[in-house]
């Protein structure tokens, strides 16, 4: 017999062995897709910043204003 509200502890236990492969495969899904996404940013922003420089060349700030002789593909 459990007191009112209180059932069998060890059910609880049954219930997370139960879901358990679930559980790892959905943490893992997750972990994969965030390092995934990450990793996809971050080409992506070396890539651009890569074209940025490239873009600039030999160009030079004066006044707080850009000057390069490619400023249009910027």
């Amino acid at each position: 017999v459990y007191r009112q509200g209180k059932g069998n502890p060890s059910l609880k236990y049954f219930r997370l062995r139960q879901f358990q492969p679930l559980l790892i495969v959905t943490v893992a899904v997750h972990l994969l897709l965030a390092v995934g996404g990450f990793s996809l940013n971050d080409a992506i922003q070396k890539q651009q910043f890569g074209d940025y420089l490239q873009a600039i060349g030999n160009g030079y700030i004066k006044d707080g204003q850009l000057y390069t002789s490619k400023y249009s593909e910027l």
